[in-house]
């Protein structure tokens, strides 16, 4: 996006932007540790891994009212929605089960409500046009004080309307959650939206113990209701490095539905359609069946190798598959960048513009920091066209101190690679 500043160019965000994050002050002033908003350490930042580092998702509590989440026990199998249906089509009998929680409702009635001048988006969905208006699924905060949404949703009206808070979700988690990982702290991470409104999510264990696992719900003309299970989970898969699932996404592709997800490695399976799940029957692990893997990170040298946020798209004979490097969550200190590669299945392999595999350490540098916007990251896709490709993405905003907030631009293919045309407009939320 031009978005292609190096790591070294960065400016260092202020601590108080860094404690609107949730974060402790900057390491460069005191050695610090990631702190909860209730002021208990975490873990000191050198020993974190990558996306525990995101559990920082637990990021931005900036609520105010202690308070527990209820479990709710939602049967599998309560939607008949299936991804090709169309947006705003009741699923089964699921309808008015799920509560809905106004997201503005929920604000307002903290202790200390959040206002607007501290809303921020973070791992934002792709947008989708949902019942006549512009809808966008974002990472929940650390369920403390007050704060009970596992997921939020945000809507506009129109093109660079301003964005307004939507819909709490999950307030009332999912008894698999608890089941599956009950050292969660209530915040589901970077969900994605489909077409159809069908919702995936991520849910991690959070710091000290191993875990993830990969959610879904659907739309069911009201609200979003969860199918009842996980599609996959990630406990220590791989003894030889860490790989969990977490930032999930779906493509379909060729008349098959895919799963693309993962941290550490980014791996793909064909999934059922009408039930959401791996049509092999099995979680990912080395060697699994009907899983492939389709990108591992840069490298030990570069940022721990991590690698998350996976994207794909098909615009022609190829499909791209979009990743992040570098750290995020951070702040203006965050260090996220997109990397890319191609393929002409979503099976693989994919190479970047050299030649290099994705799962070698390959990757082209589609879009960095730039500006005010800085660390840009978790793409997702808005439409394809002849040509070229609206996208969104979420960056640390350098006018409102490191806050994430939502950018869009668009994508044109340039002898058979995308390159960023245009940035859209930032439209910021008003100060009350």
């Amino acid at each position: 996006m031009a978005l292609g500043f190096t790591a070294e160019s960065l400016v260092v965000g202020g601590d108080e932007a860094r404690g609107r994050l949730g974060l402790a002050p900057s390491p460069r002033t005191r050695a610090g540790a990631l702190m909860s908003r209730s002021g208990v350490s975490r873990l000191p930042l050198a020993t974190l891994t990558y996306r525990r580092m995101t559990a920082l998702v637990a990021l931005i509590a900036l609520v105010a009212i202690s308070g527990c989440a209820p479990v709710v026990d939602e049967p599998s199998g309560q939607s008949t929605g299936q991804i090709g249906a169309e947006p705003g089509v009741p699923s089964g009998d699921a309808v008015g089960r799920v509560p809905h929680v106004d997201l503005l409702d929920h604000y307002q009635g903290l202790m200390r409500p959040i206002a607007s001048d501290d809303w921020h988006l973070h791992d934002p969905s792709s947008i989708i046009e949902l019942q006549g208006r512009q809808v966008v699924a974002v990472t929940g905060k650390e369920n403390v004080d007050g704060y009970r949404c596992g997921l939020e949703t945000w809507s506009r009206e129109y093109q660079n309307a301003p964005w307004k808070p939507d819909q709490c979700l999950f307030a009332e988690k999912p008894r698999w959650v608890v089941q599956e990982l009950s050292d969660n702290d209530g915040a589901f991470w970077a969900p994605d939206l489909s077409p159809d409104g069908t919702l995936v999510y991520s849910v991690a264990n959070g710091f000290d113990q191993p875990g993830s696992c990969v959610g879904a719900a659907r739309w069911n003309g009201r609200t979003w209701v969860d199918i009842g299970g996980p599609i996959t989970c990630a406990f220590n898969p791989d003894e030889s490095r860490e790989v969990e699932a977490i930032d999930p996404t779906l493509i379909y592709d060729r008349g098959q539905l895919w799963l693309v997800v993962g941290g550490g490695v980014i791996h793909a399976t064909p999934l059922d359609r009408e039930m959401l799940q791996p049509s092999g029957g099995v979680w990912w692990q080395p060697g699994a069946a009907g899983w492939f893997e389709l990108a591992t990170g840069p490298g030990s040298d570069n940022d721990y190798g991590w690698v998350e946020a996976a994207q794909l798209v098909r615009a022609g004979q190829w499909v791209y598959l979009f990743v992040n490097w570098g750290q995020c969550c951070r702040g203006l200190d965050s260090t996220y960048e997109i990397r890319m590669g191609r393929a002409s299945t979503v099976e693989g392999p994919f190479v970047d513009r050299d030649g290099r595999p994705l799962l070698d350490g390959g990757g082209s540098l589609l879009a960095a920091s730039d500006g005010e916007m800085v660390g840009p990251g978790h793409l997702g896709i808005r439409s394809v066209k002849e040509g070229s490709v609206a996208v969104s993405f979420h960056f640390y905003d350098r006018a409102r101190d490191g806050l994430p907030w939502l950018g869009e631009a668009t994508l044109q293919l340039v002898d058979g690679w995308p390159e960023v045309v245009d940035v859209g407009q930032i439209v910021r939320p008003t100060p009350e």
